[in-house]
């Protein structure tokens, strides 16, 4: 069963597609959007919709089969310094 890496960037998603094939990791798919127009903002309502919808459209146009998904955050929107 094929397990999916995304990567939810300030400005893109990435995403790869990896199955175990004959006792290796094999790549399946991958996939990159991109736009200076996609910034994602965990205090803004707006800009989460519009990333969420984004996510939604690259799904769609891409062919990754997986619901395993493993998720990546920009580390500035997830740790907090001191």
């Amino acid at each position: 069963m094929s397990q999916i890496g995304l990567d939810l960037g300030s400005h893109s998603i990435k995403c790869v597609e990896l199955d175990i094939i004959n006792k290796n990791p094999t790549l399946v798919n991958f996939a990159i959007y991109e736009s200076d127009k996609l910034k994602l903002d965990f205090a803004n309502e707006d800009s989460i919709n519009l990333y969420i919808s984004k996510i939604k459209e690259f799904f769609k146009e891409t062919d990754f089969q997986s619901r395993d998904i493993h998720l990546s955050l920009p580390d500035t929107d997830v740790f907090v310094s001191v």
